[in-house]
């Protein structure tokens, strides 16, 4: 397995050697440049997690200063999707402003701005916040939109990035499709279990089928299908009994089942 690659493009050497050290020391590999065209090659060959870049760097042929905007758009011309973290001691600085307001190719030019002088441990929370899969897909049936609707917008208050079918589905969308592809792509399929699900048939079945399908892609020991009781039913389905299970009904239930999506997401981030 291999762990998540930062690519750290600052011109203090010093900066970037105790920088590199703590993030190695949490689970990342870093590269280190103080040469942006360095940095832009090795982007160019390797696959990488995200880059942390200086707004301001200091070019040592003509001892002058040159915005880490322009590296970061031509990061954006390579074409990949890598998130660009900007490095800066001025957060209100007009060139931060504005890397936080472009967007090139449908994709933000900076995803967020991150000050030197708020630490390093500040640095890995916004990393984690922002780089640590967090997609739920949560799959219910109709009876039970009123309570899934609550886990969804307490789901988005914690941080996650939810989707559930009523009201992601444009209108005129072919819906089937639409939560095909939402299944594939998601990092965790949270499955509402209640009275009424239980004797549910159409597609509520087929998202359980898929979404154990998908579960059998994934290593023993990820965290990808969570079971998650809306009420004290009893399912009898041998598939989903191999799967831990979460009682929301419970005192802690919510807490409990955010504990496991963040242990999952960082589970896998980490040894991917």
């Amino acid at each position: 397995m291999t762990k998540p690659t930062l690519v750290l493009i600052d011109d203090d050497p010093d900066y970037l050697n105790i920088t590199g050290r703590f993030l190695e020391g949490k689970g990342f590999e870093t590269i280190r440049k103080t040469d942006p065209k360095e940095a832009l090659e090795v982007l160019r060959r390797v696959t990488v997690t995200a880059v942390l870049l200086d707004l301001r760097l200091i070019n040592d042929s003509d001892n002058r200063d040159h915005s880490g905007l322009d590296v970061a758009a031509k990061i954006a011309e390579l074409k990949k999707p890598i998130p660009v973290f900007l490095l800066t001691q001025f957060r209100d600085h007009e060139a931060a402003r504005l890397a936080l307001a472009t967007r090139l190719r449908h994709r933000p030019l900076v995803v967020d701005i991150i000050l030197k002088q708020d630490g390093l441990e500040k640095l890995i929370a916004v990393l984690e916040d922002t780089l640590i899969p967090n997609r739920v897909f949560l799959a219910y049936v109709r009876e039970d939109l009123r309570r899934v609707k609550n886990i969804y917008n307490k789901l988005k208050r914690a941080g996650f990035n939810p989707w559930m079918d009523l009201g992601n589905i444009p209108a005129g969308t072919e819906w089937r499709k639409l939560i095909d592809r939402e299944l594939a792509r998601t990092d965790f399929v949270v499955i509402c279990i209640s009275e009424a699900s239980i004797q549910k048939r159409g597609l509520f079945q087929k998202e359980i089928k898929v979404a154990l399908d998908y579960a059998q892609q994934k290593l023993a020991d990820d965290i990808f299908l969570i079971p998650l009781r809306l009420e004290g039913c009893v399912v009898d389905n041998d598939e989903l009994a191999r799967y831990q299970w979460v009682n929301y009904f419970e005192k802690d239930g919510f807490d409990k089942l955010v504990e496991a999506l963040r242990f999952g997401g960082r589970s896998y981030f980490y040894s991917r």
